[in-house]
């Protein structure tokens, strides 16, 4: 079966249409061609700023603000996670029946590799920390000092500050704890 422009009115009309505004264009002196092109191209790139580029601008511009709390939340998240795991593994284990020293040990571990545990004496033991999430070390210290039968003795933390630009959401500094029962 065979197509001829009959079979399709809309393909006729377009072309009639096309043919008349080639005809009107011819008429048109060479210079108004040129601005009328000018003007065609000046609208396509205003058409393409402000459908294409303005959204994608305005998007960026977003992430940059969003990308520090999107990172401090990230870091909390996984202080909770390595916190819930260390819990998950101590289900069946009392912190007094592991000793103290042992227990405080494996809550500071939860903190991650950036806080390590001091014990020069077994009843005044101290945590130095190094750019650890300000919302776990909170935590940390809301929770396990007093679990463990541990007062806090002095607390010294600070913004951490790396390339001399500080680090939101981490903190540096050195927490003393002493025992309650220590004399």
């Amino acid at each position: 079966m065979k197509w001829s422009k009959k079979d399709w009115p809309a393909l006729r009309l377009a072309q009639d249409k096309t043919a008349l505004f080639a005809q009107r264009w011819r008429q048109v002196s060479r210079r108004d061609q040129r601005a009328l092109l000018a003007l065609l191209g000046a609208v396509l790139v205003l058409v393409l700023w402000i459908g294409l580029l303005r959204p994608a601008w305005r998007d960026m511009a977003q992430a940059r603000e969003t990308l520090p709390r999107l990172q401090y939340e990230q870091a909390q998240l996984k202080a909770v996670l390595s916190q819930i795991r260390l819990l998950e593994q101590q289900a069946g284990q009392a912190p007094l029946e592991q000793g103290r020293v042992s227990a405080l040990e494996s809550s500071v571990q939860a903190l991650g590799g950036q806080c390590r545990l001091d014990v020069l004496d077994e009843s005044a033991p101290s945590v130095h920390c190094r750019s650890a999430p300000a919302g776990a070390l909170m935590d940390w210290l809301l929770q396990y000092p007093n679990l463990l039968g541990m007062q806090v003795q002095s607390l010294s933390l600070s913004r951490s500050v790396v390339d001399s630009r500080e680090r939101p959401g981490l903190l540096d500094g050195l927490i003393q704890l002493h025992a309650e029962d220590a004399p």
